[in-house]
């Protein structure tokens, strides 16, 4: 599957998560709590409702136009879901509504892999070789070998320190070197 397909499921199942714990993990009418996927939305007033929470999973919508929809909604299990459409159950006056205090988006924070970029910042598991696009410009970036004399530097530094010094990798410096017949 490729890394965007995964992000696209990261980003629905986190979007459902919040939908779900902004209404208090549970079913407003009999207190479910086992699966999130047995938690549906059911909007109050059906004339009030723009979109579901299926077309929102399938076409992503800003955090802040699903809490729009969100406050037309409650949360109920599929079985309490099914009860109220058929009217063997109302639903309550005080049932859980919507949290406004989820109304600002806070994403999560990143869970981290113990590997580094060149730079030294550890890499999150979504990040594959690069903590930022402007570290990766720095890393891949062309260099003007002939704007340094890269004899004078190789006789007085390690080619760690050179690479370091001029942004590159040690490969690079390496490459060059054996290139000018230096190594």
């Amino acid at each position: 599957m490729s890394y965007t397909s995964e992000k696209v499921k990261l980003w629905r199942k986190r979007t459902k998560e919040r939908i779900v714990a902004a209404f208090g993990n549970v079913c407003g009418i009999c207190g479910y709590d086992r699966c999130n996927d047995s938690l549906a939305l059911h909007h109050i007033n059906p004339e009030e409702k723009d979109f579901s929470l299926g077309a929102i999973r399938a076409n992503a919508r800003s955090w802040a136009r699903i809490v729009v929809e969100l406050r037309k909604c409650i949360m109920v299990c599929h079985n309490c879901h099914s009860e109220i459409h058929t009217g063997l159950v109302r639903i309550p006056k005080n049932i859980t509504r919507f949290d406004e205090s989820f109304t600002i988006y806070r994403k999560p924070k990143p869970k981290f892999s113990g590997t580094f970029c060149h730079c030294g910042q550890e890499l999150t598991f979504e990040q594959k070789k690069y903590c930022s696009n402007a570290c990766y410009g720095l890393k891949n970036r062309k260099i003007d070998w002939d704007a340094f004399d890269l004899s004078l530097l190789y006789n007085r530094h390690p080619v760690t320190h050179i690479a370091d010094m001029l942004g590159v990798s040690d490969q690079a410096v390496h490459k060059r070197l054996k290139k000018l017949g230096l190594k």
